[in-house]
């Protein structure tokens, strides 16, 4: 319904992020103007792009005027996104996010879906079923596809929304 930003960067600043979990709506990180790193952290959208080729294109994003005159410029060195590869936006074209190293990662937190009652998220394994942390508590769907051991560490600490089990099993592995 309306963009959000997890983060949003402007007026020539400089920021780094080194750890977090931030979940926008369409962009979870926006440049107007500056400079960001990002070393680390979780980033997701919840609120896709209106156009699905590119529904997931923008979770980091510079507003393009700035883009194109370099004066709004991310690097990525490090982070966890979620069906977004920050080496491969082409939203941005080839030159805007500049990937130095190999510590990022493109992750699915869930098997498939959307998150909402239609389309739940799908969870099929321990890690997955953890991934519901990476949400802070927003209220969305879920629906277990198989059945599942959580193994030690990977509870779920902030719930809210609704979680089918699908007729499967839900145990701990201990």
């Amino acid at each position: 319904e309306n963009d959000c930003y997890a983060v949003d960067v402007q007026d020539e600043a400089k920021l780094t992020i080194e750890n977090g979990t931030f979940v926008g709506n369409v962009h979870a990180v926006y440049v107007y103007q500056g400079d960001l790193t990002v070393k680390g952290g979780a980033y997701s959208i919840q609120q896709k792009y209106s156009d699905p080729a590119k529904a997931d294109e923008f979770v980091l994003n510079c507003y393009d005027k700035h883009r194109t005159e370099g004066t709004a410029k991310i690097i990525v060195t490090g982070g966890t996104f979620e069906k977004f590869n920050p080496a491969n936006c082409k939203a941005e074209g080839e030159a805007v996010k500049t990937l130095e190293g190999e510590k990022y990662q493109v992750v699915a937190l869930f098997a498939g879906g959307t998150g909402t009652a239609a389309d739940p998220f799908l969870i099929a394994t321990s890690e997955q079923f953890k991934a519901i942390d990476q949400l802070n508590g927003a209220p969305y769907c879920f629906k277990q596809t198989a059945d599942i051991a959580v193994a030690d560490g990977d509870e779920v600490t902030k719930f809210a929304g609704v979680y089918d089990g699908g007729n499967q099993k839900l145990s701990s592995a201990r």
